[in-house]
């Protein structure tokens, strides 16, 4: 019986062993007196020993064979370099075995067979085998391992040569591709890493699949607050605590960030101020959004390259809610949702100057923002009361559709619409420097109107 069937099948007994270890100082001492639990985890512990001093010996000045030590260490040292210490050094290589074995079954050389024996290995003896664990995501408070942290991170490993990343791939279990760490690319392990972030934590960003986000009514997404701030760097963690405390999710708004090195935020600069954010607010959800002039925001409308260049990074990185402007070109709206990961997808329309009504011009945006996103915000300007009247019966005529609706007016005579619409809601705060959009109100503001018109 090979090593490994040792583990499969001895789980009990080398468990109990572990638990209970030397009874008595007696017990398990001497071989006389050991158990056949205490026996086998004795075998397996040398087993291993003696392979790594034959691997140790014959490599001494590592120069390839030694790097197969490392099985699992590439990505569980990139995992483990966010989540320390609140996870372990060993559940961090637990996840990296599994991910580094689907690494070797994306480029050909293990099978689904092996990977599953090996999950159902580690989860046997109560490892992590993904970065969904709940018991990571509760001492981690829910802290995410964005694809291009983990690449970053991924870059110092001391078996790679120069840029090029070197990974352990299997073959079989007990059994490597090659001899020695392979090199491996980027787009390769990105893939792997992107198919294994998590969809959204169990935790306070509650799962939005088919069922909930269908509600419109779900009191979960009841409002996002549009932050404001320019620097996050220079925002204490209680003021963004304080921010979130009441609301469903939190607006990074990319185009309001300020990068004092560059007129446009550069993708390491955002990439940075999301970090902050994410680090300073734990679970609160982010809708991630890059609002174009034209839109009602301050990104120059003629650089749509680097709008769905910054798009593509509120994805990798994780981001719950990915804004993405209808006004786009349809070619890159399809690229951009066709690799979405796990974020939602809010397709947006915004009309500043009040140029569509509800009651004939919005419907074309409705239509469009249906076809590619999850989640359809269509935003207009109130220039009168009616305009609100309006706005409410075109959300009752397209009541039926499966996808949620964010409708609102835009300027002060607009606040009724924010009061009455059930879902996400965009809100302001207090303690922001100035609100994202005329006639926000705060989450406050509009539960007062709410209770007082009895809604």
């Amino acid at each position: 019986m090979d090593d490994f069937i040792k583990l499969e099948q001895g789980v009990e007994k080398i468990q109990d062993a572990v638990l209970k270890g030397v009874e008595d100082n007696v017990t398990g001492a001497t071989v006389d007196t050991r158990t056949e639990g205490q026996c086998l985890l004795l075998d397996v512990i040398v087993s291993s020993a003696r392979v790594k001093a034959h691997v140790v010996t014959v490599d001494e000045r590592e120069t390839g064979l030694r790097g197969l030590l490392n099985y699992g260490h590439s990505i569980g040292h990139a995992i483990e370099a966010i989540l320390a210490p609140e996870v372990l050094h060993g559940e961090c290589v637990a996840i990296g075995m599994i991910q580094e074995a689907e690494l070797s079954y994306s480029l050909g050389h293990l099978g689904s067979a092996s990977i599953e024996r090996i999950s159902r290995c580690l989860s046997s003896y109560g490892l992590p085998i993904s970065l969904e664990d709940e018991r990571l995501l509760c001492r981690s408070n829910g802290k995410p391992c964005p694809v291009n942290n983990l690449m970053d991170n991924m870059r110092i490993d001391k078996k790679n040569s120069g840029s090029t990343k070197k990974i352990v791939l299997l073959s079989a279990i007990g059994k490597t591709w090659e001899q020695k760490a392979s090199a491996v690319n980027d787009d390769a392990i990105e893939a792997v890493l992107k198919a294994h972030q998590p969809k959204i934590s169990s935790l306070k960003r509650a799962k939005i699949d088919s069922a909930t986000v269908q509600d419109d009514h779900n009191k979960s997404f009841r409002s996002f607050v549009s932050l404001s701030f320019q620097d996050y760097s220079m925002v204490t963690s209680e003021t963004l605590q304080t921010i979130a405390k009441d609301t469903s999710a939190v607006e990074f708004r990319v185009d309001l960030l300020r990068d004092p090195n560059n007129a446009v935020p550069s993708t390491e600069f955002v990439k940075e101020q999301l970090t902050i954010l994410r680090n300073k607010i734990g679970l609160t959800p982010i809708v991630y959004t890059v609002r174009t002039q034209s839109q009602a925001g301050t990104f120059p409308d003629e650089r749509q390259d680097k709008m769905f260049e910054l798009l593509q990074l509120g994805i990798e990185s994780g981001c719950e809610f990915v804004d993405v402007d209808m006004t786009a070109s349809v070619k890159d709206i399809e690229a951009l949702v066709a690799a979405k990961g796990s974020s939602t997808i809010i397709a947006s329309f915004h009309d500043p100057v009040g140029q569509h009504s509800w009651s004939s011009g919005m419907m074309p945006f409705y239509q469009k923002a249906s076809q590619y996103g999850d989640v359809v915000k269509l935003i207009g300007t109130a220039k009168c009361m009616q305009d609100n009247i309006e706005l409410e019966a075109f959300r009752e005529q397209v009541k039926g559709s499966r996808k949620p609706l964010i409708a609102v007016n835009m300027g002060d005579k607009g606040k009724l619409s924010r009061v009455l619409n059930p879902f996400l809601t965009p809100t302001t705060h207090i303690l922001l420097p100035f609100a994202a959009a005329p006639g926000q109100m705060t989450d406050q503001q509009i539960e007062q109107w709410r209770k007082e018109l009895c809604l």
